[in-house]
This record gives C-alpha cells, sequence and structure tokens, in this order.
C-alpha cells in the first residue's frame, strides 16, 4: 500500500496521557537517572489520574511547544546544521524520485543558506540529467541582482559582463565598486576555490560591492576613452541589423515569402541564366 509521503503529514496534537509520560521522564534524565519509561509510568500511575484538567493543558502545552523547537530550533554547531540539511534532502531526494515513478512527474530543487554563519554550498538535485542540461543551455543572461533594476528604473536591466562598459557603464551611467575577485568575469566562470568566492560573496550580502551612480564629468571622460579604443579597434561596435529600419516580416508573412521562392525558383533562375 502507498505510504511514502505519510510521514509528511501534520502531527496529531499529544494527548495528556502521552504528555504526562514525557514530562516524567525527562525530569528522570535531568536527574541523571535513565530509567525505563514503563517502569516510570507505572510507579507515578497515581499521579496521573489525579491530574486536573489545568494541569494536563499545561503537560499538553509543553510537550507542543518542544517538538517546535525540535522542527523549528536553531542547530548550534555547523555539523548540527550540516546533518540536518542532508536528512532533509534525502527525504526530499526519495519524494521526488518515487513521485516521478508513481505520477510521472520530473523537477528539480535547489536549497541555499541564507545567514552568513553557516557555510554550505548549494545543494541541487534533478529527477532526471535532461533538466540540468536545459537549464544550462537555456539561462544564457546569468543570476542578476534586484539593484540593477532598481538603480536603472529599468526592470528588464539585467548584468553583462562581457560588454560591461557599453551595456552597463555607458548605457546606465552606472558602475560596480567594491569587486573582490582578481579579474572581472562572470562569478560562475570564476575559480572554485572557496576563500576568493566567500569574500566576493561576503562583500555582495553586506553590500560594500554595489552598483552607484556616476558623476556626470567622469561618464563623459569613460564615453571619450570609450571612442577612442574603438577607433583604435581595441573593441568591436555592436553589430548592426541589415533590415535596420525595414519593418520585419511576421511569421506568416514570412513562411508565404519562402512558398513563394520555392514556387518561383526555378522560373528565376532560367531568366537570370539568360541575362548575364
Amino acid at each position: 500500500m502507498f505510504s511514502s509521503a505519510s510521514k509528511t503529514q501534520s502531527a496529531r496534537r499529544p494527548n495528556a496521557y502521552n504528555a504526562w509520560s514525557h514530562h516524567i521522564s525527562k525530569e528522570a534524565s535531568d536527574d541523571g537517572g535513565a530509567p525505563f519509561l514503563l517502569d516510570l509510568q507505572k510507579e507515578n500511575i497515581d499521579d496521573c489520574r489525579g491530574l486536573t484538567s489545568e494541569e494536563k493543558e499545561f503537560l499538553i502545552e509543553e510537550l507542543e511547544e518542544e517538538r517546535e523547537s525540535w522542527m523549528k530550533g536553531v542547530r548550534l554547531s555547523q555539523r548540527g546544521r550540516m546533518q540536518n540539511v542532508n536528512n532533509v534532502c534525502n527525504k526530499m531526494d526519495e519524494l521526488l524520485d518515487g513521485l516521478k515513478h508513481r505520477a510521472g512527474i520530473q523537477g528539480f530543487y535547489c536549497l541555499f543558506r541564507s545567514t552568513p554563519d553557516f557555510n554550505m554550498a548549494p545543494r541541487w538535485f534533478f529527477t532526471t540529467d535532461d533538466i540540468d542540461m536545459y537549464l544550462r543551455t537555456t539561462i544564457k543572461k546569468g543570476w542578476d541582482t534586484d539593484n540593477i533594476a532598481e538603480i536603472t528604473g529599468n526592470r528588464k536591466a539585467v548584468m553583462n559582463y562581457v560588454n560591461y562598459e557599453r551595456e552597463i557603464i555607458l548605457c546606465y551611467g552606472i558602475k560596480l565598486v567594491g569587486w573582490t575577485a582578481d579579474k572581472w568575469v562572470n562569478p560562475s566562470d570564476l575559480s572554485n576555490a572557496i576563500a576568493p568566492l566567500q569574500k566576493l560573496l561576503k562583500a555582495l550580502e553586506d553590500g560594500s560591492c554595489h552598483f552607484e551612480r556616476m558623476p556626470p564629468a567622469e561618464l563623459v571622460e569613460q564615453q571619450e576613452r570609450y571612442d577612442q579604443s574603438m577607433e583604435a579597434g581595441l573593441v568591436t561596435a555592436r553589430k548592426v541589423r541589415k533590415n535596420l529600419g525595414k519593418k520585419r516580416m511576421k511569421g506568416n508573412e514570412l513562411l508565404e515569402a519562402e512558398d513563394s521562392l520555392g514556387e518561383d525558383g526555378a522560373e528565376s533562375s532560367d531568366r537570370a541564366s539568360k541575362h548575364p
């Protein structure tokens, strides 16, 4: 019978007996003892039967709070956090793989840290390697940060590392300051050395690496230097479309033109051979 996701369901509210059992077991452990729970229950069963409604509710709330701390309490050590991540990832891997076989779905996930005091590389999982290959070939512009869209006022503005001077500095009049890497490339193309990457990540997180607007005089100087580099052939200008200024044909018009070319191709070729 299907039970692959049964453990992900919400836990039931504990009853008074379970809450009381947990309480006396915890008290015995705090006192340095480690007796069997059944022995504790037999020895203190009269205390359980004499509990008032208020005491039962208190014990239930106590157990619920402790369960909540188990689920959401911060693990203080690096090892404890990493172990928790590994356990959750293993469960997610099994659930997604089982769902793939049962329901015919494909998917992926990515987990990454959200606090600087925990060192963990992003964790990826793909139900099929085809998804990984698809993303590698589809996402060509790389990651973008919200601040470039905010400072330019253009929601479609994206980072361009290859043509940074032309597409970012001269186009928007902004520059990136505080870059810590030893070379200017897309971060995904940097070395896998941990220390330089952590240094750059810290600069991005604390804001020391950020975009800022350039003073008009500095922007004019930048434009002049760029123009001089263009004249010297040190940089290449953006390619201009051959049909610039002409209305582009829509999909249906293009198909009609191709069909027409196919029908008249032979005739056109005969006419061309008669008129050198």
